[in-house]
């Protein structure tokens, strides 16, 4: 994503060697999603692609009375929420990556400011959104003493039938794996 003024100079592998070198012995891993024009720039540094698997699991009815909200990432008290209960991980995903809040909060206010679920009973949001019957659940942030089936029970809508994770849930039993293709982008870890 270099301005086409400051193309060819060496700047993204600056950058790329930079965060290699800041990173060195304080992660376990890095990944990043690359497109095809740059798919070929990664493997320099290390990185090799890798296939993309996505996981999903039919829904129990909900039959359980429970309050959820939606959140408006307009509102600051919101927001603040959002970003106390991001600051922890995932409890429901297998692998999860540590302090993200700034990146949550990003995708709060752009791209995913209608998704954000409050469930007040569990203190637990849920980070989703629906597609005829079926509910993308990107991401959960609470406590997670609960069961993940009733956290998401509570977030469906009368017509769900399936949910779809972006992440790998821990609790596996009942759920299905497929590969996941997407033209154009290339999962990279290293």
């Amino acid at each position: 994503m270099t301005d086409t003024n400051y193309r060819n100079q060496g700047l993204s592998r600056f950058l790329i060697e930079r965060v290699l070198e800041d990173w060195q012995g304080n992660c376990d891993a890095m990944y990043l999603f690359a497109n095809d024009s740059v798919k070929n720039f990664y493997p320099k540094f290390g990185f090799v692609s890798a296939q993309e698997y996505q996981w999903n699991r039919k829904v129990a009815t909900n039959n359980l009375d429970i309050k959820v909200e939606k959140l408006n990432m307009e509102e600051q008290s919101d927001l603040k929420l959002l970003k106390n209960k991001s600051a922890g991980l995932n409890p429901y995903s297998l692998f999860a990556a540590e302090s993200i809040e700034w990146l949550v909060l990003f995708y709060a206010i752009s791209f995913f400011k209608d998704k954000f679920w409050y469930i007040p009973q569990y203190d637990t949001i849920v980070v989703a959104d629906f597609e005829g019957d079926t509910m993308n659940c990107y991401d959960i942030y609470g406590p997670g003493e609960i069961p993940m089936d009733i956290i998401l029970s509570a977030v469906t809508k009368q017509e769900t039938k399936k949910v779809v994770f972006g992440f790998t849930p821990r609790e596996q039993e009942g759920c299905n794996i497929s590969l996941l293709k997407q033209e154009d982008r290339t999962l990279f870890y290293k």
